[in-house]
């Protein structure tokens, strides 16, 4: 009974083992045991709609901006944390302030089998900065000069004039210039030439098929080996229908701005992963004003805004409550400012001499009775700025909410005669703030140590030197509150729950993570 007792111990043990084991090789792979053990979909289905052409620089499709990421590769790529990567570019230095040089990766081939070159890079950005018509694509060049061809894998880039963190503008897809043979943008419409992880395999009116390609060693994360083999992009005439057949089952994954998606797809049976997209709001804060000059009341005017009362009561809380412009999952911002507080309000203005007293603060000869500027035509701002007055007002902060026209808007925006102004920006890709710290900005604010620290962090290339210079900058911020920060619009995923892996992105990149997604069968 002994032997007998050992042996089934011994067999127990060997079987735990083998089952760790197994466990641990799925997990490796990116997949847990028991989806190691059914069965994985080589497939997933994607929806979009108002398809115009699968050219990346032609396309006016932001959906299509994204599956280009998939399609083509750019000599820099941009991670979810916005930290800049080499993508083609091996490596590159900058010479002068207005000068770049990059070297090759020299091992890469387009999918007709022809070698990546710096003959390509010339080819694309001299193509669109000679493309008459519009593309997303023209900022990311205007401030180029001229490109030179040091040899086949080394280019040198002249800049018109020095541009903050310039290398950001090269995250842009790259053309095979044996593939147009001198033609212009506008010749080729159909299947491209490409070395992303995907290639187009077929293009109908309804139907794009993306396979991946085999033969491409990513620079992205490791695949896992039961990644994505095909994508099937369906093209749609409305959002109804995209909707509707993402309810149905019939697609798996959809990109969408539209905070009132809920509507249409119900709450249950759908993972959603929100970024931050470009838009920012802010109140902009005159800081030559003779009351909110002082620092205290715009300080105070902060702490009596609840930012996610208004993200809940306007944007059907799906806008996400910012603290910073930097506040959209950049890695060089993690600090949290001032956030809502009535106590601090009371605090910090009894602390400077203000006195409250029917019902408003008071101080020498002034009160604290400003009016908020917003555009007329902006509903959802017109609203956010009537929300924000019920809040100031019941912190003793009368304001009166002015609607202009759009040109009257403009005119306060470029004379900088207001009190305080409810307006927003399109946030660039790279993390330059000049146009909140730098000379003539809208608040008529002036720091020399934020000043002195914008002209060193364009030439540090340390990544942790560059967090601390802008870990000052926050800490400045938060303390002078130029301007108060609200809310950045959202970037919203939405996948079946079929879609498992790293859903996380960020607005210039939504497919960052797809070498780590896979599909469960049904």
């Amino acid at each position: 009974m002994k032997y007998i007792f050992i042996l089934i111990v011994a067999l127990l043990i060997g079987l735990a083992v083998y089952i760790i084991y197994k466990d641990n090789k799925s997990k490796e792979s990116g997949v847990d045991s028991k989806v190691a053990e059914a069965r994985i979909s080589p497939e997933i289905n994607i929806g979009i709609t108002g398809f115009d052409t699968i050219n990346p620089f032609l396309s006016k499709n932001k959906d299509v901006q994204y599956l280009s990421k998939l399609i083509y590769r750019s000599l820099m790529r941009i991670a979810p944390d916005f930290k800049i990567q080499n993508d083609l570019a091996e490596e590159w230095s900058k010479l002068t302030d207005a000068t770049y040089l990059i070297k090759l990766k020299n091992d890469i081939a387009w999918s007709d089998g022809s070698k990546f070159t710096a003959g390509d890079v010339k080819f694309t950005i001299d193509s669109v900065k000679n493309f008459q018509g519009d593309s997303i694509y023209k900022d990311n060049v205007k401030d180029i000069a001229n490109v030179e061809i040091i040899d086949d894998y080394t280019i040198k880039i002249y800049l018109n004039n020095a541009v903050p963190f310039f290398e950001y503008m090269l995250s842009f897809p790259m053309l095979s210039a044996n593939d147009y043979d001198g033609n212009t943008l506008e010749s080729k419409t159909g299947s491209p030439v490409s070395m992303g992880d995907y290639t187009v395999s077929s293009i109908s009116n309804d139907l794009i098929v993306l396979q991946k390609n085999e033969n491409l060693t990513s620079l992205k994360k490791p695949d896992n080996p039961n990644s994505i083999k095909t994508i099937n992009i369906n093209l749609y005439d409305s959002a109804a229908a995209l909707y509707s057949n993402l309810k149905r089952g019939n697609i798996d994954f959809i990109n969408t701005s539209n905070i009132d998606y809920e509507t249409y797809i119900g709450i249950i049976g759908f993972s959603s992963s929100i970024s931050p997209d470009r838009e920012f709001d802010y109140i902009a804060v005159n800081t030559k004003n003779a009351v909110l000059s002082q620092k205290e009341v715009r300080e105070a005017v902060n702490y009596a805004i609840d930012k996610q009362n208004i993200v809940q009561n306007i944007y059907n809380n799906k806008y996400l409550a910012s603290n910073f412009p930097l506040d959209n999952g950049s890695y060089l911002y993690d600090k949290e400012n001032q956030s809502y507080s009535a106590d601090k309000v009371k605090s910090v203005l009894g602390s400077n001499g203000w006195v409250y007293k029917n019902s408003m603060w008071q101080k020498s000869n002034y009160t604290l009775n400003f009016n908020l500027i917003v555009e007329a035509d902006n509903k959802n701002r017109v609203l956010a700025a009537q929300n924000i007055q019920q809040q100031l007002g019941a912190a003793g902060i009368n304001i009166n909410v002015i609607q202009v026209s759009s040109g009257d808007y403009q005119n306060y925006i470029k004379n900088k005669n207001y009190d305080l102004l409810l307006t927003g920006d399109v946030m660039p890709l790279s993390p330059d703030l000049s146009s909140y710290f730098g000379a003539d900005n809208l608040f008529n604010y002036d720091n020399a140590e934020i000043g002195s620290i914008l002209g060193e962090v364009d030439d540090i290339q340390d990544a942790a030197l560059l967090k601390e210079k802008y870990k000052r900058i926050a800490e400045i911020y938060d303390d002078e509150l130029p301007f108060i920060s609200l809310y950045f619009s959202p970037n919203i995923s939405i996948a079946s729950p079929d879609i498992k892996g790293v859903l996380d992105h960020n607005w210039n990149d939504v497919f960052y993570n797809i070498n780590s997604w896979y599909k469960m069968s049904k």
